[in-house]
């Protein structure tokens, strides 16, 4: 890609970064932006999907057309194999005939769901999340290594933009999961304080109470101080609590 191109499309991938709802809708756009601009550029009809990895999170998967994504086997395929490698290696795999002796049985499935060409790219986003951007050909045409070089372009600029969502729907899973830490203890430090105004015991004996009755009756220890609490706001004359 030549400079004005690759600011041009930098530009146009932070648009999608900057309207993007949740991570899975930016990965959805980002992979019919790019397919759409791979096939303008290329002449050549390119489709595109996303593979990404986060620590303790589902894998998320997008792609541009239901031949891509639709099909579960065909991403095992390619999670298992060329998507798995690349990652692993850090390098681009490309697969430019179905008869790839590396990969045969995903070159079977891509010629079966009329891809002649693969390209799978690594993208770097850090110590806690991998992914690949995976670009696929419906036909190798006279200008292979121009297209390529489109893609490798295209692949650069999106992994700069999808780091720059992840730490955005990072940032706002943190505030989901510190809200809930919040709503948690809440709950639970009110409970405490009923037992202890009922019963006149000290905190850490209220908080055992609590932990007791969490065990006998097989709940959680938040599930068992919201009932305390909902029960406490309907009939405040209750005055014993038992575990």
């Amino acid at each position: 890609m030549n400079a004005p191109r690759n600011m041009d499309a930098f530009g146009e991938l932070c648009d999608l970064v900057l309207k993007m709802k949740d991570l899975q809708g930016f990965l959805e756009s980002l992979v019919s932006h790019v397919a759409l601009a791979m096939t303008r550029v290329s002449g050549v009809m390119v489709e595109c999907s996303v593979v990404l990895h986060r620590s303790k999170r589902p894998v998320a998967i997008a792609g541009s057309n239901d031949r891509v994504v639709g099909l579960d086997h065909v991403n095992q395929a390619l999670d298992a194999e060329a998507c798995l490698h690349a990652r692993r290696s850090g390098l681009p795999i490309i697969l430019a005939d179905s008869s790839d002796s590396r990969w045969p049985d995903l070159g079977r499935e891509l010629t079966d769901r009329g891809f002649a060409g693969l390209l799978v790219r690594p993208l770097e986003l850090g110590p806690t999340a991998s992914a690949t951007l995976n670009f696929f050909a419906a036909r190798i045409g006279a200008n292979n290594d121009g297209i390529i070089l489109d893609a490798m372009g295209f692949a650069d600029q999106g992994s700069k933009a999808l780091c720059m969502a992840l730490r955005i729907a990072e940032a706002e899973l943190r505030s989901e999961d510190l809200s809930a830490a919040l709503e948690y203890r809440t709950a639970i430090d009110l409970a405490r304080g009923i037992i202890m105004a009922q019963n006149h015991c000290t905190a850490a004996e209220a908080f055992g109470f609590l932990r007791s009755a969490s065990n006998n009756r097989n709940q959680k220890l938040h599930d068992i101080a919201l009932a305390m609490t909902s029960r406490s706001a309907q009939s405040p004359g209750l005055t014993h609590f038992e575990a």
